[in-house]
């Protein structure tokens, strides 16, 4: 990473380059994080989004700050895509409702006022510097843990903090009945949950390495119930299995080792999973692989028929696509890789996944060792596989978080890279 992107507010006039908030911006991402969106029938939610865009907007103001990368892209990038792509919506708004006579309403509006809202949210982002990792990292663990934590009082049904717990969580989807397990705390939705403890399954499996932590966060994977967090997670969890297995199976001797401990895993697991019947939603989703056949999955096949229905329009509009798709009944199509054509075209589309594979694509470039360039690859390749099955993106604090994951990356990776200039001996093979 270059200097630029490092150096944070050090310039002259010290004062003048102090954070614009006193606390500096990690009570935002934490808010971001913990809050509940859901309370108060969404007003907190709303409420956040209004700080953040407050805080971005008073970033851009200010001009006190100069502007640097948002996960390795180019702040103006991201600027010049989001206004171009505020445009394109218009347009192709515009084309349904007069071609095709798609009928517009006020949700519709402020879907097209969706990437102006986040421009401040990426300023934003640009004032995470690497100074703010180890605050940043020690929320992901309290993250991880308040989940596991949560889950385990749910299950366990211990009182009274279960009933704590739910009046929080109470509009969440958490549902812990010992045949269907689905938490995703603090998050609302478990797929969301899902989407995120994947790319912190990321950090601490190779950006900032910590066996403990991507066990853990593999575990909260598994007790979202998401089959697309399932998917998304296994090129992290394959990368990481041989790269295991390259630093030990060295001897005859330690290969039969590694062979033991597997059949042992296995069998521990199998008798837990006999025992305790909450995966029932890994069961069905195998089931449905042996039988090459998803759309036995419980709704899966509801999902299909909307991606279907969404492929005939951008079929019908290729290149500006036909803008918000409420009224269609397409508002929420269950693959974000579809959904953004249809709403703006596949050239913009596009350039959507292009900016999306652009924090990957210069952290590879940038990477001195092997094991973080594969884990770039990996990382993209479990972000798209996770938009292939949801419409993520549309969620403010989705779209937010998951940048702010990929900007820690990239501080991550220079902190790394700068330990390893001053001693170049150093193997990074614990956790930083």
């Amino acid at each position: 990473m270059s200097s630029t992107a490092l150096e944070g507010t050090a310039g002259t006039g010290g004062s003048l380059h102090k954070p614009l908030w006193t606390a500096g911006p990690l009570p935002l991402v934490a808010f971001a994080i913990f809050v509940p969106g859901h309370m108060a029938g969404w007003a907190v939610e709303w409420g956040w989004l209004a700080l953040q865009i407050f805080a971005g907007s008073l970033f851009l103001l200010s001009n006190q700050v100069r502007l640097r990368e948002a996960a390795g892209v180019p702040v103006m990038l991201w600027l010049t895509t989001f206004i171009l792509l505020t445009l394109t919506g218009c347009v192709s708004a515009l084309y349904g409702n007069a071609a095709l006579g798609i009928r517009l309403d006020n949700s519709d509006a402020v879907d097209l006022l969706r990437f102006l809202i986040f421009v401040p949210l990426v300023l934003f982002v640009t004032s995470l510097e690497a100074k703010h990792l180890e605050g940043f990292l020690r929320m992901l663990k309290v993250c991880i843990a308040l989940n596991l934590v949560c889950s385990i009082v749910l299950i366990l049904e211990i009182e009274p903090l279960a009933t704590w717990v739910l009046a929080v969580y109470s509009e969440a989807k958490v549902q812990y009945s010992l045949h269907h397990i689905r938490i995703g705390i603090p998050f609302v939705n478990p797929n969301f949950a899902a989407l995120l403890f994947v790319l912190m399954l990321s950090i601490f499996l190779f950006f900032s390495r910590s066996a403990l932590f991507a066990a853990l966060c593999l575990v909260a994977i598994v007790l979202t119930g998401s089959r697309s967090g399932y998917i998304a997670a296994a090129p992290l969890i394959l990368l990481a299995y041989f790269i295991f297995l390259s630093s030990i199976a060295t001897s005859w001797r330690r290969g039969f080792l590694v062979v033991m401990a597997h059949a042992v895993a296995i069998w521990f697991f199998s008798q837990v999973a006999e025992a305790f019947m909450g995966f029932s939603r890994i069961v069905e989703f195998t089931e449905a692989l042996a039988d090459r056949d998803l759309g036995q999955v419980n709704t899966a096949s509801i999902r299909f028929e909307v991606i279907e229905n969404a492929l005939r329009f951008i079929e019908v509009s290729p290149l500006i696509g036909v803008g918000p798709g409420r009224a269609l009944g397409l508002d929420i199509v269950d693959s974000q890789i579809v959904a953004w054509p249809l709403a703006y075209g596949i050239p913009a589309a596009v350039l959507l996944y292009g900016l999306f594979l652009g924090p990957m694509a210069v952290l590879f470039v940038r990477c001195r060792l092997w094991v973080h360039r594969l884990a770039c690859v990996a990382t993209a390749l479990s972000f798209f596989l996770m938009l292939g099955t949801g419409d993520f993106m549309k969620n403010y604090r989705l779209f937010f978080l998951s940048l702010i994951l990929m900007q820690f990356m990239h501080l991550a990776v220079a902190r790394n890279s700068a330990k390893s200039s001053r001693d170049p001996g150093r193997v990074l093979t614990s956790a930083d």
